[in-house]
Formats: structure tokens, C-alpha cells, sequence
């Protein structure tokens, strides 16, 4: 009974898919199937590539591998570790999947995020912020 499913998990309905019967279009084509250590290389080389382009910018950032952790900086790296940790099974589908199709349409989260913060910080966009 579809009231009682979606009752016994807060309202979320769970799909339980049968061998041999085909998933559905809408599930099948909107998953990712990606993993934490996948998600952490995606992203790892979009911010390498930021710090390539904007290095000013990128060293008043964090640094960017667990191996520079020090006891009073953490790294990108394992900030977003820890970070994608505590996500849940569907958050981490959900980011997956913007992740993923970032990178695929050649997109660049790292850029993304660090033109946000110059905009924030009074900038007119990324390269006055990096002439600075």
C-alpha cells in the first residue's frame, strides 16, 4: 500500500526495483553512480586547475592536498572529505550528479565558487580580484 511505504520513511516513497524488469527512464537517466573517492578527484582537479589559472586568488585560499595539513590548516582536500562525509545517501546522488555534470559540460565548480566570493568581496569579477 503506497500510504503506508511513504508513511514509514517520511514520505519518501522507495523504489525497489524486481531482476529482470527494466528501471524506469526518469531513475535510471537522473543517477549517478559515484562514489565519495570519485567525487573527491572530479573536484580535486577543477580546483588544480582554478590555482593554475588565478594563482594569487588560490593562495590566499586553502591549500589544496591532505598532504599540506598542517595542525592549523586543513587542506581543500580534506575539508571536502569531510565535508561529503555527512552527506546522506540521496544528498550525495544529488551532488553526484551536479558534480558530474559540471564536469562533463566543462564547467569548473572551484571557478564557479571563487568568482561568487569576489563578487562578495566587492569585486567586479575574478581578475580584478586576482590583480588585486
Amino acid at each position: 500500500d503506497i500510504a503506508e511505504e511513504g508513511g514509514r520513511f517520511n514520505g519518501v516513497i522507495v523504489y525497489r526495483p524486481r531482476s529482470g524488469v527494466p528501471l524506469p527512464q526518469q531513475v535510471s537517466s537522473k543517477s549517478v553512480d559515484i562514489g565519495i573517492t570519485e567525487l573527491l578527484e572530479i573536484q580535486m582537479k577543477m580546483m588544480e586547475e582554478f590555482s593554475q589559472n588565478h594563482p594569487k586568488v588560490a593562495t590566499n585560499a586553502r591549500t589544496l592536498h591532505t598532504s599540506e595539513d598542517t595542525l592549523y590548516d586543513t587542506s581543500y582536500e580534506t575539508y571536502l572529505r569531510g565535508e561529503i562525509s555527512t552527506y546522506s545517501d540521496k544528498m550525495l546522488q544529488l551532488y553526484g550528479k551536479y558534480v558530474v555534470d559540471c564536469f562533463k559540460e566543462g564547467g569548473n565548480i572551484a571557478l564557479n565558487t571563487m568568482t561568487n566570493t569576489a563578487k562578495i568581496y566587492g569585486f567586479s569579477s575574478l581578475e580584478e580580484f586576482e590583480s588585486r
